[in-house]
């Protein structure tokens, strides 16, 4: 079990805040992320990383055929509530297809499968909705979708990821995080793990903490 620490997504990981930089001086943020720059880095830094990643997993004889897992996949705080361009699920979906309709799959015999959990149920019912809604839009993807708490999902998420390689986006909201032994099932060569956890929200919790313990 790998965690994304290549050098090409640690490049990739420079752009997005050079980018991001330049937004910010320069103010060309897009509409759908308005005052959610940090959102806009990592959906980029997702879609960046998705394309040259699937190509090698998928041209590799090992494997060739992949399970993208997302263990907190939402929707929430997103702007675009009919296609959910700003989200990564769809995000993942476009990226995803866009890599099996270059590489000729056979919508028949599908090589790429995205797995969607979210434990929030008003989220879930929009995910469902709209896992529902495309399915005939992208043809070359499977789409599973998982209602709980990650760590009480990710036996199960295992279970139904039976292509060769899984890679696995972890990127819970707030700072209360998740427990590593979650990630237990995935463990072995043939997966890789992202792990997005906000730097602002960990320093906050721990800035309360000690207030806390000054208290008499």
């Amino acid at each position: 079990m790998g965690w994304a620490t290549c050098d090409s997504f640690v490049h990739i990981t420079g752009q997005i805040i050079l980018s991001l930089w330049r937004v910010r001086r320069f103010g060309q943020l897009p509409d759908l992320y308005f005052g959610r720059e940090q959102s806009q880095a990592k959906h980029d830094i997702l879609e960046r990383y998705l394309t040259p990643f699937a190509n090698k997993i998928l041209s590799c004889r090992y494997w060739e055929s992949l399970d993208f897992i997302d263990g907190f996949a939402g929707p929430w705080e997103n702007n675009d509530h009919e296609n959910l361009r700003d989200t990564s699920i769809g995000i993942s979906l476009r990226t995803l297809e866009a890599v099996a309709e270059s590489r000729n799959h056979d919508p028949s015999r599908k090589k790429i499968r995205c797995i969607f959990n979210e434990a929030k149920a008003s989220s879930y019912a929009q995910l469902e909705v709209y896992a529902e809604k495309v399915r005939r839009e992208f043809q070359h993807v499977e789409i599973l979708t998982f209602k709980g708490k990650f760590e009480d999902d990710s036996a199960r998420i295992k279970a139904a990821s039976t292509n060769l390689f899984q890679l696995i986006f972890v990127d819970p909201t707030g700072y209360t995080g998740f427990p590593p032994s979650s990630l237990g099932p995935f463990a072995g060569r043939s997966s890789e793990i992202i792990v997005n956890m906000m730097r602002s929200f960990i320093t906050r919790f721990v800035a309360s903490e000690r207030e806390d313990r000054k208290k008499p």
